[in-house]
């Protein structure tokens, strides 16, 4: 399995369904409960991939191990999805990852401080990063201090129709695909389950889901929570 297909299969099994990863004989990528079809693809555009590896495996993990247990969740928003792209890319990681190790490392000393808003610690950073702290250590175990718990753009209107775009360009995509086409009537419905690092929440899940156009063979459309990031699903159709 590829690392989307892993993060389904674990929902799948968290959500109590039988199912087989069907590996290079697919379409599809699994089937579910003996009869049900589900594929799986990505809709994170590689520029926001390599954003998340940075902040996760650059940054992040290099300040180290939790201490006694104590890890922090953040959520990474950014102004410019593109903000690493260019000649100057280096020089801007170079920035961003002292002024992040800086920052963190002062927090872990003394989390109460700084500013504040909607119950977490916000450290405004440069070319438009904004980091969000959860006001106490996770409840989960983790390995190290901080761990990237939300990354997305800070306006809902450039996340939403983002996700509007790259969900339907998935359908339109995997709908015209001769196997899938050869092969839909072998199973008794078909789903398709996009991962994403984008999450808008509940409100914002609806507002993606009444702009989408299903098409055959697809009975539903999930979204699950991308590579990295905690669990979450969202049945979308």
């Amino acid at each position: 399995m590829d690392e989307s297909e892993a993060v389904v299969a674990e929902w799948l099994r968290s959500e109590g369904h039988e199912f087989r990863h069907l590996g290079r004989d697919d379409p599809p990528d699994f089937v579910v409960d003996g009869d049900i079809a589900v594929e799986v693809t990505t809709i994170s555009p590689p520029t926001e991939r390599r954003m998340f590896q940075f902040f996760s495996d650059k940054l992040f993990k290099a300040l180290g191990a939790a201490e006694n247990g104590c890890a922090y969740p953040v959520f990474v928003e950014y102004e410019d999805e593109k903000m690493f792209d260019g000649t100057d890319e280096d020089k801007k990681k170079r920035e961003l990852k002292r002024l992040i190790t800086q920052e963190l490392e002062a927090h872990y000393r003394n989390p109460n401080s700084g500013t504040w808003r909607h119950g977490r610690r916000v450290i405004p950073l440069c070319h438009g990063i904004t980091l969000e702290i959860g006001p106490w250590p996770s409840e989960h175990p983790a390995d190290y201090k901080y761990t990237v718990r939300g990354l997305g753009a800070s306006k809902g209107e450039i996340v939403i129709p983002t996700l509007v775009e790259n969900i339907q360009a998935a359908i339109e995509k995997k709908s015209a695909k001769p196997r899938i086409r050869e092969r839909a009537e072998e199973y008794r419905e078909w789903w398709l389950v996009v991962t994403s690092f984008y999450w808008p929440g509940q409100d914002g899940w609806k507002t993606v889901s009444d702009a989408l156009v299903l098409k055959e063979p697809w009975k539903h459309l999930f979204a699950v929570n991308a590579p990295g990031r905690s669990r979450a699903s969202q049945q979308l159709l």
